[in-house]
């Protein structure tokens, strides 16, 4: 009952799956970059911007897939 707590963390279990496609789905389809860079739409954001130089969508969407196949 806890914003934040025990429930959400079920809810995500529940549904990482779905998380994972979601992922792979805005990592492939990014309009405003190329698969080896990143962007605030895909992947930047806030609290990782001491990495963006690092940040390509090319690796996320390996590690996104292996989760998702890890599932099947």
């Amino acid at each position: 009952t806890t914003p934040g707590g025990a429930g959400l963390s079920f809810e995500i279990s529940n549904q990482f799956l779905r998380i994972i496609e979601s992922a792979i789905e805005i990592s492939e389809k990014c309009p405003d970059c190329s698969l080896d860079s990143s962007c605030y739409s895909c992947l930047r954001n806030y609290f990782n911007q001491s990495r963006h130089e690092h940040l390509q969508r090319r690796f996320a969407l390996e590690v996104l897939k292996e989760m998702r196949d890890s599932f099947k």
